[in-house]
């Protein structure tokens, strides 16, 4: 990934929120704003590697060939946001996590598709961050109220 971890995921957070219209307007820096978005990166990686069956049986690595699982991935993404005042009175917190792994043979590489997963694993945790806060709309309009 090309850049800050924290700018890449708010700018993410961001596209997605805004298209699919979960606010109004939503923007990094607004002047006299209804509520402030904060966010927290818990835990967010992807891994591939040969696994410890692969490192085993390098003596007899012919039996690749026949289809053993010799690498693995895994991966996790787990990210809270929480929505404010601005007077800095917490209004709510939402969070969304997301896991992956599985087990790959010389056949298969998961090196080469680790980003997709990751990419799959960060949709599928804003996506319920989204739901959250769609499901929790009523409180938030009345949130936006009381300034």
């Amino acid at each position: 990934m090309a850049g800050d971890l924290a700018a890449e995921v708010t700018n993410a957070v961001l596209t997605d929120f805004n298209n699919n219209a979960v606010f109004e307007t939503i923007r990094a820096r607004v002047e006299d704003p209804d509520l402030i978005m904060r966010g927290t990166i818990r835990r967010f990686y992807g891994h591939a590697a040969p696994n410890a069956l692969a490192w085993a049986t390098i003596p007899v690595d012919f039996i690749w060939f026949f289809g053993l699982p010799i690498q693995s991935d895994k991966g996790e993404v787990d990210l809270e946001v929480q929505l404010y005042r601005p007077d800095g009175t917490l209004v709510s917190t939402y969070g969304g996590r997301s896991e992956f792994s599985g087990m790959y043979t010389m056949y298969n590489n998961p090196m080469l598709g680790i980003g997709t997963r990751l990419n799959r694993a960060f949709d599928d945790a804003i996506s319920q961050i989204r739901a959250q806060i769609v499901a929790d709309a009523g409180r938030l309009n009345a949130a936006k109220m009381v300034r």
